[in-house]
């Protein structure tokens, strides 16, 4: 459960990161208003995850070509951003999952990892 919660800490600051990245040169600040996801849900999704795949596998998607989205897509998409940006930044861990689907959460941020995590030692020079 520690390691679960480690990782979604992880994710939730990864999150944060690449919202900004993907906002304008002007932020918005974003308001953290979602329904949150209920504790047993989660709880379902993380034995979902904890349940390998019969078999697991890996590799790359090749997007499609396509039309450039509508500018009301991509404020919706901005929005969505900056909203989980508010969620992880309020350290609201079942409102930030609520933006993502019961899939990705299996899938992707409480799945097992494939190479365990392991210590190892500081770069010469480093400080913790």
């Amino acid at each position: 459960m520690l390691r679960i919660a480690f990782v979604l800490a992880a994710l939730a600051l990864i999150a944060c990161g690449s919202a900004a990245n993907a906002q304008s040169a002007t932020p918005v600040a974003g308001v953290c208003s979602v329904e949150p996801r209920d504790d047993e849900e989660v709880r379902l999704l993380a034995g979902l995850a904890a349940t390998p795949p019969a078999e697991p596998s890996f590799g790359s998607v090749r997007m499609p070509a396509g039309e450039p989205v509508a500018a009301a897509t991509t404020d919706l998409l901005l929005a969505t951003l900056n909203e989980a940006d508010a969620c992880a930044g309020a350290r609201d861990l079942l409102r930030f999952l609520a933006l993502y689907t019961d899939s990705f959460i299996v899938k992707s941020i409480l799945a097992s990892e494939p190479a365990g995590v392991v210590p190892g030692s500081e770069p010469p020079g480093q400080e913790n």
